[in-house]
């Protein structure tokens, strides 16, 4: 089966999206599929970088809309390589340029947003929908696709809410690659964050948005700092770096590293130290602080941190919900309160044991999120509507 994976951004680029991207085309590869990434943009700066698939990048044009260079090298691709489906990743931009192309494409279009794109939290004016304009061109991709995906109970309800029928609706999970927490690390790495073989350390993972609630956490940290001073909490994600104005105010230098973005290994270099991986293998805990229900699909990270045995320490949101369970594998608390944090980091530092029983659980409960599965899931989806699409051809002829 040829496949292309339609996105608007690719690695080395990192977030959630791009790396669903990259793992599901590493797998479909594996399972004897030819996936093709299609639409990012670094047609001419990212032309050295590597990958085992192909990969198909825009060029930036002078006066002429991205979203016009993305059909356009879709079409091109799709000449080329023949695709058997076009899997888009966000209703918006992709979803819906796919949706425009698909008379000339000829082959079914699925969907999978991956939260901002089709979740609302309107007290954080958080997704595109609030937005008249783009809740149109969404619905219009949701109308053409054959089939949309739900990463998480919410991403499900939001898709009923901006018109999906429930017969187009598919829930599968994001994925995790449970291969790479069991690899060896180099933790002489984690120095540089001030990690001692006696800290008892916290990570979290977001790019700098409100939503992420990564100033709770800080302010959390605040309330523990006194009398537990070997509490170490480090925040990677693209931006982080600016909280250095709060961490300084709050008088955390010694306690919170702020780690800034952290580079997917290149893989096309197998041996590359995989420093975030290290990072989280070594956490005892990993914090989810997301403050607002829809501000997560369902989080990578999270998962990630399951993968390497970090204890979950999450809010009560959409996503987290969907895959922690409070006391069994998890902690589970109210959003936006850092005394609730606080007490929650307190509690797992006094009982190791609880820290570790309930890492367990997260580990072996995420064991069945592997990529490889998930990817076969894909290939269930996309064999479902090829043959549909193929029966409707047929009665037209007929």
């Amino acid at each position: 089966m040829k496949i292309a994976l339609f996105a608007d951004s690719f690695l080395p680029a990192i977030g959630g999206r791009e790396l669903v991207v990259h793992h599901l085309a590493l797998q479909m590869q594996e399972l004897g599929h030819t996936p093709v990434v299609v639409g990012p943009g670094g047609w001419w700066s990212r032309r050295h970088q590597k990958y085992p698939y192909p990969v198909v990048r825009c060029p930036s044009i002078p006066g002429v809309p991205f979203s016009r260079v993305k059909r356009s090298r879709l079409l091109q691709a799709h000449r080329r390589y023949k695709f058997d489906v076009i899997h888009a990743h966000a209703t918006y931009p992709s979803g819906y340029i796919a949706a425009l192309a698909e008379d000339t494409l000829g082959v079914p279009l699925v969907i999978t947003p991956h939260g901002e794109d089709i979740n609302l939290v309107p007290e954080i004016d958080f997704g595109y929908r609030l937005n008249p304009e783009l809740d149109a061109k969404i619905k219009t991709a949701i109308q053409h696709a054959a089939r949309v995906t739900a990463i998480s109970d919410t991403v499900h309800d939001s898709l009923v809410d901006a018109g999906a029928p429930e017969h187009k609706i598919v829930d599968i999970p994001n994925g995790v690659d449970t291969r790479r927490f069991t690899r060896p690390q180099d933790e002489s790495t984690l120095k540089r964050f001030g990690i001692d073989a006696d800290s008892f350390v916290a990570v979290s993972i977001g790019n700098l948005h409100p939503r992420k609630g990564h100033d709770v956490s800080i302010r959390a940290i605040k309330q523990i700092a006194g009398d537990l001073p070997n509490v170490k909490l480090v925040i990677v994600g693209a931006g982080t770096v600016r909280l250095d104005t709060l961490v300084t105010e709050v008088g955390l230098t010694d306690q919170v590293q702020l780690a800034g973005t952290i580079p997917t290994p290149d893989p096309s270099k197998p041996d590359q130290p995989d420093l975030l991986a290290a990072l989280l293998k070594r956490a005892n805990v990993y914090i989810s602080a997301s403050v607002g229900d829809g501000a997560e699909g369902l989080s990578l990270a999270l998962l990630e941190a399951m993968a390497a045995s970090a204890c979950p320490l999450v809010t009560e949101i959409s996503g987290n919900r969907d895959v922690i369970d409070n006391e069994r594998n998890g902690l589970v608390v109210p959003p936006g309160s850092s005394e609730a944090i606080a007490a929650a980091l307190r509690r797992l530092y006094g009982d190791r044991d609880l820290c570790e029983q309930l890492s367990e659980a997260a580990r072996l409960d995420v064991q069945a999120s592997d990529w490889l599965e998930i990817a076969k899931t894909y290939i269930e989806c996309y064999e479902a509507v090829i043959d549909n699409h193929n029966c409707a051809i047929s009665r037209r002829k007929v």
